[in-house]
């Protein structure tokens, strides 16, 4: 008995009495505390993990539900009301009175709506079966614009009427007194004749209609490559360069930049009977070789694309342009001197 490991005995137990570890009521107690153990452990790793992962996706589930749902949002993403489409139309039909209250207003764009739903019926009354719905519209007229509402009763079986006519107000014209960047993060620089060159060359080849004109304007060698130009351009009646600028950082060790973005504005002749548009398009074109005496343009975009551009990303890879045909001017229905002279 001596060399055994002794359980530890009870304090209720007789300390007098003589301890037996194979008695009947010892091996019970021991049975006991080792199933006592065993569903702890259980309860420890298994069922409290499990708890309380159930209790975190309640929670989540909950929290998804208690979150309110904003009908402008939903209205923007799936157009589900009915009350927009009449807000619409009702505004089309107002403008378009004669006379009209608004003479020559476009409608820009739908900006939203704001719901009102019907408050609870009191004891006794009967609920209400529709709710309100002011939409909010932009309006364009003579460089003026508006904002005009439409308020809207949308039935809960999905009727809807304009219960008013539209009301406008005047959006006021802010203009920033901040000096505006051409571009974020670059140095401006002045570019040197042979820039201009390059820009006014790359604009003539944009211009032309021509794929392969282009391609060779923007010296890409590689094979399977394509560019799109313009097709239908009659002329390029100016090319005006705005501004330049170069990325620091690029910079390194040389004194000039070899690589700079350049605004620029180009007027185009599209072929018109009435007189030539002056209104420029304005691109910013990416200018490789810009110290050197032969720069060439190799990638260009929108207005303020400049410090994204990326050499010849504006490639088409392996594939076959199909252009529209060229268009010839409509003549012009004015007689000439010769035909005046005949008659």
């Amino acid at each position: 008995m001596a060399g055994q490991r002794r359980t530890s005995r009870s304090v209720w137990e007789d300390q007098a009495a003589e301890y037996n570890p194979d008695a009947p009521s010892v091996q019970r107690a021991i049975r006991s505390e080792t199933w006592k153990r065993r569903t702890i452990g259980l309860l420890a790793f298994v069922a409290v993990p499990l708890c309380m992962v159930s209790a975190m996706a309640s929670f989540s589930a909950s929290s998804r539900r208690a979150t309110p749902l904003d009908p402008a949002a939903i209205s923007v993403a799936t157009n589900e009301t009915p009350g927009k489409a009449v807000a619409y139309t009702s505004l089309l039909e107002w403008i378009g009175k004669t006379p009209s209250p608004l003479p020559d207003a476009v409608v820009l764009s739908w900006d939203g709506y704001e719901r009102e739903d019907a408050p609870l019926p009191a004891e006794g009354k009967k609920p209400v079966g529709y709710r309100f719905e002011s939409h909010r519209f932009t309006l364009l007229r003579s460089g003026i614009t508006y904002q005009a509402t439409v308020l809207v009763a949308v039935g809960d079986d999905g009727s809807a009427t304009a219960s008013s006519t539209p009301s406008i107000v005047q959006l006021p014209e802010l203009k920033s007194a901040t000096t505006v960047d051409t571009w974020f993060g670059l140095t401006t620089t002045t570019v040197a004749g042979p820039v201009r060159e390059a820009v006014s060359s790359w604009a003539d080849a944009y211009a032309s209609g021509d794929p392969d004109a282009l391609r060779r304007a923007i010296q890409d060698t590689k094979t399977g490559r394509s560019y799109m130009p313009l097709t239908g351009v009659v002329d390029v009646v100016s090319v005006n360069i705005l501004a330049a600028a170069f990325d620091p950082e690029a910079l390194g060790n040389a004194k000039q930049p070899g690589r700079v973005v350049v605004r620029v504005e180009v007027v185009l002749d599209w072929g018109s009977t009435d007189k030539p548009s002056t209104s420029p398009v304005t691109y910013d074109v990416l200018v490789e070789a810009a110290q050197s005496a032969t720069p060439y343009v190799v990638a260009w975009g929108g207005a303020g694309s400049g410090s994204m551009l990326e050499p010849y990303e504006n490639a088409i890879e392996n594939a076959t342009l199909k252009l529209p045909e060229s268009r010839t001017p409509a003549p012009s229905s004015t007689p000439s001197s010769d035909e005046e002279a005949e008659d």
